[in-house]
């Protein structure tokens, strides 16, 4: 485990918030069992814990689609032999396949959407539990990467409403408060039809959440480069811009580049944000290899080397603790 720190510069009268970003190395191992996702899930925030400050707020954030393979665990599918997620998939819908011929009929799910809607309360339940409880024993604010979920009422029944799978993720308070929760807008080929078969969010949905530590603006990996989503998130008032991503093809030059125009560019062209957080999962997952390097960033005049980062992952393929202490406002 690498860690990294930077302190931004300091303004002594007030309490800081420690931003950390938590690189996750994800395997299907980990997705087996509930159990098991909560072993992984419990061992990343100790580790995260160890560099939370004592003093200040703390603001931790996973990846995205953290919490999507729990349909693994959910669907109780044998992952023997199972070397591409397509095949996984297969088999978990062919264990429910009269349920999901009856969600096709009736409600026009296909098969994919149909187990994902299927074990939707089971997963949230398991998911935003387990989030929940993290974020009320380390005391910090936790946005957990993303999951695939239904429309529902995340504050009691957890029933799903329609037919549409969005890739959401949600911020949760240091009480284990669910404050509120972002779609994503902007989909990439793997979550479209022929994929996960993810329906995009709407735009009308975006939106800043105002908290102790800020105004907070999510943007999921593919949002973060659009003006359009950051621009509107801005225009409510956010401060900081949390990026959950999780980028599905080797780390190379040309696309380091390419994703500097993601977090690190937006919080240099839209003047009333300070900072960005962008975690990335890396690992492979049924023969999907995800690699990045997570970080933290800020206006370039404000960094020592003028680079515009806080904090960066070292690595593009193992996990990483990286932390900055941002400046208070």
């Amino acid at each position: 485990m690498i860690t990294q720190y930077f302190k931004a510069h300091a303004c002594h009268h007030k309490r800081m918030v420690r931003a950390i970003a938590i690189q996750a190395k994800w395997s299907s191992s980990d997705y087996r069992t509930y159990g098991d996702f909560q072993t992984k899930t419990r061992s990343l925030m100790s580790l995260a814990r160890a560099r939370m400050a004592k003093n200040d707020r703390n603001l931790v954030v996973l990846p995205e689609d953290y919490g999507t393979p729990l349909i693994l665990a959910a669907s109780k599918v044998d992952l023997e032999g199972s070397k591409s997620l397509e095949s996984a998939i297969r088999k978990a819908v062919v264990q429910r396949l009269p349920v999901l011929l009856w969600r096709r009929l009736t409600s026009g799910a296909s098969f994919v959407n149909g187990l994902f809607l299927e074990y939707a309360r089971e997963m949230a339940r398991e998911y935003l539990g387990l989030m929940t409880q993290l974020a009320k024993m380390h005391k910090a604010f936790l946005v957990p990467g993303s999951i695939l979920l239904p429309e529902m009422d995340f504050g009691a029944s957890l029933d799903p409403v329609g037919s549409s799978v969005y890739n959401t993720a949600f911020l949760i308070s240091p009480e284990g408060h669910v404050l509120g929760w972002q779609r994503k807008l902007h989909l990439i080929d793997i979550e479209g039809q022929a994929g996960l078969d993810v329906t995009p969010g709407k735009f009308d949905w975006i939106k800043t959440f105002h908290s102790e530590i800020g105004k907070l603006g999510v943007a999921i990996c593919l949002d973060g480069f659009k003006d359009e989503v950051v621009g509107e998130l801005v225009r409510q008032g956010a401060e900081i811009l949390i990026q959950p991503s999780a980028n599905p093809e080797g780390w190379n030059d040309s696309l380091r580049r390419e994703w500097e125009k993601g977090c690190l560019e937006m919080v240099q062209r839209f003047d009333p944000l300070r900072f960005g957080i962008n975690p990335m999962m890396v690992g492979e997952m049924f023969g999907l290899v995800f690699e990045g390097m997570s970080s933290i960033v800020a206006k370039a005049e404000t960094t020592s080397d003028r680079s515009g980062y806080l904090a960066r992952a070292k690595t593009v393929d193992r996990e990483e603790i990286i932390w900055a202490d941002l400046a208070p406002y």
